[in-house]
């Protein structure tokens, strides 16, 4: 091989692949097309066909549809203490048990996972809600919600508490 078909492969290389990661991921954050337009996504690969539509009512109230559930929501009565699409998905009266956990303290991941297997076993109908800021490692939060599915991250910088209400 000469020296210019060599620069030109080494040059080429790390530039296709970069293209290739680029265009994947683009395509790996446009909703399915089954997907309606009105419909909150979960940003965990494993949860990406699981939606929550929402439609509003001549009422003013939210027709929730989650799976097969399905609830009317008054946006004036309810406050949003997580993103809208755990907090919607779960529906109302949940029982709810909470963590905050902030850093990339390996050791508190750790716990967080035994934490989350024994509420499963002692208190079945609770889910977890851990608050986080943006210094948690996304992989390790997807990987939990995946395999726990009683368990969701709520970003504190992302609260919507009164969304309905402005």
């Amino acid at each position: 091989m000469s020296s210019k078909i060599k620069h030109f492969f080494f040059i080429s290389l790390p530039l296709f692949i970069f293209i290739l990661y680029k265009i994947s991921n683009i395509s790996y954050n446009l909703p399915e097309e089954n997907i309606p337009s009105n419909a909150l996504i979960s940003d965990c690969k494993c949860k990406r066909n699981e939606y929550v539509e929402l439609d509003r009512q001549t009422n003013g109230n939210y027709l929730i549809r989650f799976k097969q559930a399905t609830y009317e929501l008054d946006p004036n009565k309810h406050v949003f203490t997580c993103d809208l699409y755990n907090t919607l998905k779960r529906g109302p009266n949940q029982k709810v048990i909470s963590f905050s956990l902030f850093g990339k303290e390996k050791l508190y991941y750790k716990l967080i996972y035994d934490i989350a297997y024994k509420i499963k076993k002692l208190y079945p109908d609770h889910l977890i809600r851990i608050y986080h800021d943006e210094s948690l490692d996304k992989s390790f939060m997807c990987d939990l919600e995946c395999s726990q599915r009683h368990v969701d991250f709520c970003n504190i910088k992302k609260l919507p508490l009164d969304t309905f209400n402005k």
